[in-house]
């Protein structure tokens, strides 16, 4: 029976699904490959892809003999300077950089000291790494001055004996509205009116 694609009626299977491959089909039985012997090298017969290689070919007779033109040898100690190069005075010293001046010494760094400088640092950042990670950690790394965060002690120098050191007057006001005001008074060098 024969029924078309658009019709609406089911359609009932009678007979039992074969698979088409597995009956009356010739069953092939492949052949092993044989695995390859280790190490394994490509064996190719004797004269396929050896090509002689002759560094020095022989010599042609018809070919047109070659002349030999001698090129004039460059002078060593020519040396050309541009207007635009500065000239060390240290030429000499770049010359020869395997020489050591008096004065100057090379130490290796001992390795002892090198390690606990190493950690002196890394403990340094650990104790940054630390304060950064409380709530007011940055905060009070700005308020501490850089000079003390350095461990620099400022010794107390004598000041300035100039009395008319500042030329202005920085007043703070409250008005009569409980606002700050902050003013500059007019007796400031820097704040004039040529500018120029």
């Amino acid at each position: 029976e024969v029924h078309e694609l658009g019709s609406s009626e089911p359609v009932m299977i009678t007979s039992p699904i074969a698979d088409p491959l597995s009956s009356g089909a010739p069953s092939v039985t492949e052949e092993p490959v044989p695995a390859p012997e280790e190490p394994y090298i490509k064996v190719v017969p004797e004269g396929q892809g050896t090509i002689p290689f002759e560094p020095n070919p022989p010599y042609l007779p018809d070919a047109a003999p070659q002349q030999h033109v001698e090129e004039p040898e460059a002078e060593q100690d020519k040396v050309t300077h541009f207007l635009d190069e500065e000239v060390s005075s240290r030429a000499d010293d770049t010359m020869h950089p395997g020489t050591v001046q008096e004065g100057q010494s090379y130490d290796r760094v001992d390795p002892a000291r090198h390690q606990a400088n190493v950690e002196a640092r890394q403990a340094k950042m650990r104790e940054v790494h630390l304060k950064l990670r409380t709530p007011n950690g940055l905060s009070d790394l700005e308020r501490e001055p850089a000079y003390k965060r350095k461990q620099v002690t400022l010794n107390d120098g004598p000041h300035s004996q100039d009395t008319g050191v500042s030329r202005y007057t920085l007043n703070e006001e409250v008005d009569e509205h409980g606002e700050r005001k902050v003013e500059l008074r007019r007796n400031n060098p820097y704040l004039h009116d040529n500018v120029d």
